[in-house]
C-alpha cells in the first residue's frame, strides 16, 4: 500500500508504548501496529518528522505494509519502518462531516453494554469493529482510587440509553488538580478502542477511551 493520510484521533498508552488510531480520508478506521505478539508501537515511531508527538487532529502519512486482523482487532496494519509525516493539523470544524459519519448508532458498542467482550464472544464471532467514536454528552471525568496510591482515570456517559463506565488510556489531565471527577457541560467526541486480551479476565478485551474531543459550541 502506498503512504496513507490518516486523521489521528487517539494516541493513547500500552504496554510502555503507544497505540495509534484515525481515519481516513474515506471514512475507514486503522490501528498501525508493529509485527509483536500485542503490536504496541515504540513511543519513537509516534514522534513526527517535526519532532513532535503526534496529536489528535493532527494529520499524518505513514507507510502502511499490510493488513493483518485479529479477531478482536480488524483494524489492525502492520505499519512500515519510515518516519511519519506531519500533513497538517485539523479543527474539529473542518472534519466534523467525517467524524459524525463515523460515530456508532445506538446500538450496544462492539456488541455489548458492559466495559468489556468476553473471550468465547470473541472467539463464537470475530469482530468486525474494534474501533468506533461516539458522540457523548456531558461525559463525566472522575478518578477512581485503586490500589494503595494507585489511580485510575475513567470516563461515564450514556450511549444508546445505557450508561457506560470506561477505563481512559491516554494522558488526560482534569481542569485542577484537586479536582476528583469533571463532568464539563459540552458534547464531546470519544474515541472507544478494544483492549488487548487480559489474562487475569479470562481473556476479556476491554473497552477504553483512547481519545476525547471537546465539540465547542455544545451542549445546554
Amino acid at each position: 500500500m502506498p503512504r496513507t493520510e490518516v486523521l489521528c484521533l487517539a494516541n493513547s498508552r500500552k504496554l510502555g508504548g503507544r497505540c495509534f488510531a484515525g481515519l481516513t480520508s474515506d471514512g475507514a478506521w486503522v490501528r498501525p501496529v508493529t509485527a509483536t505478539p500485542k503490536g504496541e508501537l515504540p513511543n519513537e515511531v509516534c514522534i513526527l518528522d517535526t519532532g513532535k508527538r503526534v496529536r489528535p487532529l493532527d494529520i499524518v502519512k505513514m507507510k502502511l505494509k499490510r493488513h493483518e486482523p485479529r479477531s478482536y482487532q480488524p483494524e489492525n496494519w502492520i505499519v512500515g519502518k519510515k518516519e511519519w509525516n506531519f500533513v497538517r493539523a485539523q479543527t474539529i470544524g473542518n472534519v466534523h462531516e467525517l467524524l459524525d459519519d463515523a460515530c456508532a448508532d445506538d446500538s450496544p458498542i462492539f456488541g455489548t453494554r458492559t466495559d468489556r467482550v468476553t473471550w468465547p464472544r470473541i472467539q463464537e464471532a470475530p469482530l468486525k469493529a474494534s474501533l468506533t467514536l461516539v458522540r457523548a454528552s456531558r461525559p463525566r471525568f472522575y478518578i477512581r482510587q485503586r490500589f494503595g496510591s494507585s489511580t485510575q482515570t475513567r470516563v461515564r456517559f450514556v450511549h444508546g440509553g445505557f450508561e457506560y463506565d470506561l477505563s481512559v488510556s491516554f494522558e488526560f489531565t482534569l481542569p485542577h488538580s484537586d479536582l476528583r471527577h469533571y463532568e464539563p457541560s459540552t458534547n464531546w467526541y470519544l474515541t472507544i478502542s478494544l483492549g488487548e486480551p487480559f489474562a487475569d479476565q479470562g481473556n476479556s478485551c476491554f473497552k477504553l477511551v483512547a481519545g476525547a474531543l471537546e465539540i465547542p459550541g455544545t451542549g445546554p
